[in-house]
């Protein structure tokens, strides 16, 4: 079983590294000294496990056991970063992508470090996209949500040992799904009131400025606006990201309904989570989960994260805001499925 876990690893990884002409071999993971394992127990470390993973992260230590030779684990570290840095720049996909494989190929014993280690990744990220798109940035938007945001850590982490990882995965799947039904079906309706107005052209209005407009073709729906959305979108999300670190998705969801331009969506989704990630990042500090070690090791990496970002800054201008929509929508539904799947299994 191990071993065909091992070979399923390889091939996805096969499919990243095909462009670098690398290919995976299959290596069997043992207790040997030179395979990476923050399991291990060592008796000469006052803190073996997160020294063992500074150790391998940096080069200086054990060697990854299931990565090929042409990409060792500081190096695929960089490339998780940049990913991160690719999505938080606005790329739809990159920073899901990251998230995973940084899971799927954390060293045995090792996944909470390695998660850990992308709260610092993830503030470098932010930090620049709020530099990059402040002016875009929606701020009547960010002022509503953050109390709601703040509401629902609180709740979390009071709920944090009462809930299961399941249980928040299937409440913040089915919310997130429900979202997009809605949205689809506001969607719907609009382009069937589009459909009307070009067959009955009486059906026709005029917008503020008196100009002539097709009923239905995009508005934003009502509900977006409203009090009520605001609350339940925060206070889930702060909820989830205490619980599930699945604040994203609902972040996404949420400013997808408002329609926004590619650009003022990135930069109010950017400066959104630079204040809720510095939260987070001195949450950690405080409670003793991030290092002083870790947080220089996170900084290092998040330099390649900001130059992620200055790519997807260069991408996302030559965007169209439909490409940008359909993008986002079909990654959403990917990630509630993802969660109600995670939930009930």
């Amino acid at each position: 079983m191990a071993s065909l876990q091992l070979c399923a690893r390889c091939a996805a990884m096969n499919l990243i590294l095909f462009g670098l002409g690398g290919l995976c071999e299959e290596v069997p993971v043992s207790a040997d000294a030179q395979t990476l394992n923050c399991s291990r127990p060592s008796l000469t470390l006052r803190e073996p496990p997160e020294q063992e993973f500074l150790n391998g992260a940096s080069g200086k230590g054990n060697r990854h056991g299931e990565l090929p030779s042409v990409m060792p684990y500081p190096i695929f570290l960089g490339f998780l970063s940049l990913l991160m840095g690719l999505g938080k720049g606005g790329i739809p996909g990159m920073s899901t992508s990251s998230v995973a494989l940084n899971s799927l190929y954390a060293p045995d014993g090792c996944l909470d470090l390695a998660t850990a280690l992308q709260v610092p990744v993830c503030f470098c990220a932010d930090v620049t996209v709020a530099f990059s798109y402040i002016q875009h940035a929606r701020w009547p938007t960010i002022i509503r949500l953050l109390p709601f945001i703040g509401l629902g850590i609180a709740i979390g982490t009071q709920l944090m040992g009462r809930l299961s990882a399941p249980q928040s995965k299937l409440l913040v799947g089915s919310i997130l799904l429900s979202i997009l039904l809605l949205n689809l079906a506001q969607e719907m309706s609009g382009h069937l009131s589009k459909l009307t107005s070009m067959l009955w052209p009486s059906k026709k209005g005029k917008d503020a400025h008196g100009k002539q407009t097709d009923a239905g073709r995009g508005d934003v729906p009502s509900y977006a606006n409203s009090f009520a959305f605001a609350c339940l979108v925060g206070v889930v999300g702060g909820f989830a990201t205490i619980l599930t670190n699945a604040m994203g998705p609902m972040l996404n969801i949420f400013l997808l309904t408002l329609k926004l331009e590619p650009t003022v969506f990135v930069g109010t989704r950017g400066t959104l989570f630079t204040v809720v990630n510095a939260l987070k990042l001195a949450q950690r500090l405080q409670g003793g989960t991030l290092s002083a070690d870790m947080v220089i090791l996170g900084l290092k990496q998040g330099i390649i994260s900001v130059v992620g970002v200055l790519i997807a800054k260069l991408i996302v201008k030559r965007m169209s805001k439909s490409l940008f929509m359909k993008l986002e929508y079909t990654l959403m539904t990917y990630a509630s499925l993802k969660l109600l799947h995670a939930g009930l299994s």
